[in-house]
């Protein structure tokens, strides 16, 4: 890997630290370094493998920055490429590793109980229309990111009301699942600051999807912190991925993207009952730069899943039902 990590002032007494990711649109994924009093406190990490821990250590000392000057990692969600250097960050320099209840059962299932959560996906796969080779195919891809996110021998919980002083921000701990059970955001109201992890992203749409050990819908609530976002209350977000941004605007756009796309799922449906395989195989067959064929391993399963969210939002509001057959096909009520 010949490819760099620098630490990059982004705020005052914060900096980002961007680390590479392999394979998929993202190239990229952010630690933000917060000075604090007798060190730091680090937000979310980078993937958990031996190139990224030695780019992430090259790139804190370049800056005068020791690992074990790390003295707390509060993680925004559990997802590899956000909490896979937490575990070895705690081993190596006793740092606290902080993340939501909702995350930690989420970790362990995801990355630690991977053979049993391989069983459930597939199973989920299968009984929402994906043909048995491809979901074969999609649930091994679910492989790769259980091998680089080493198990946490130790990590504190947050309470849902949790504040941290860190430096001169006051970092306010916000649940906004949707793309993790229990994702998190940090907001500074007094600033009109957030640190917000994957919940919003300045380039592209999170996945905001069903889970296959899980009948919580996250969307609902994903699409009212959008909402609320978009009131503006906070201007300046600091993502998981990319360049810092104007957040209120974005998620406007992503409101409305959501909206859109609630819209195109109907639109599907009034062609008749149709799995969810289905209706995410119509929805992204013509899409550009980037379409259903294109789409390989966990982008078409996430896809499917997040079909699976608008079709159950429907479902609640009463304007789709579902078969109570295998594999599940959902159809408009005319109530919509």
């Amino acid at each position: 890997m010949t490819q760099q990590a620098t630490l990059i002032a982004c705020a005052p007494g914060v900096s980002q630290l961007a680390s590479p990711l392999e394979g998929g649109y993202l190239r990229s994924v952010n630690a933000y370094v917060f000075e604090d009093e007798g060190g730091y406190t680090l937000v979310d990490s980078g993937v958990g493998s031996d190139e990224v821990w030695e780019l992430f250590c090259a790139g804190i000392e370049g800056a005068g920055i020791a690992p074990r000057h790390i003295r707390r990692v509060l993680l925004t969600h559990g997802h590899h490429d956000h909490s896979g250097l937490a575990a070895r960050l705690a081993s190596t320099t006793g740092a606290e590793v902080w993340m939501h209840a909702r995350d930690v059962e989420f970790f362990e299932r995801r990355f630690v109980r991977t053979e049993q959560y391989k069983v459930d996906l597939h199973r989920f796969l299968i009984a929402n229309g994906t043909p048995g080779e491809e979901a074969v195919e999609l649930t091994r891809s679910a492989e790769s990111a259980a091998r680089v996110t080493p198990e946490f021998r130790r990590v504190a919980t947050y309470k849902g009301d949790d504040v941290f002083e860190v430096g001169e921000y006051r970092l306010e701990v916000v649940w906004t699942p949707g793309h993790t059970p229990g994702h998190v955001c940090f907001l500074d109201p007094a600033r009109r600051f957030a640190v917000c992890g994957d919940h919003i992203l300045p380039t592209v749409s999170p996945n905001v999807a069903m889970m296959p050990d899980s009948d919580l819908n996250p969307l609902p609530g994903y699409l009212e912190s959008m909402q609320t976002f978009a009131e503006g209350e906070y201007e300046v977000a600091l993502p998981g991925h990319g360049d810092a941004f104007d957040i209120g605007k974005r998620a406007k756009q992503l409101l409305t993207h959501q909206l859109d796309r609630q819209a195109r799922v109907r639109e599907v449906l009034t062609e008749g009952p149709a799995t969810p395989y289905e209706v995410a195989e119509q929805i992204w067959r013509h899409t550009q730069p980037n379409n259903w064929s294109t789409f390989r391993g966990h982008v078409r399963r996430n896809a499917v899943q997040t079909i699976i969210a608008h079709l159950e939002l429907l479902v609640s509001r009463g304007e789709a039902a579902r078969s109570g057959d295998e594999p599940t096909r959902y159809e408009l009520t005319g109530r919509g």
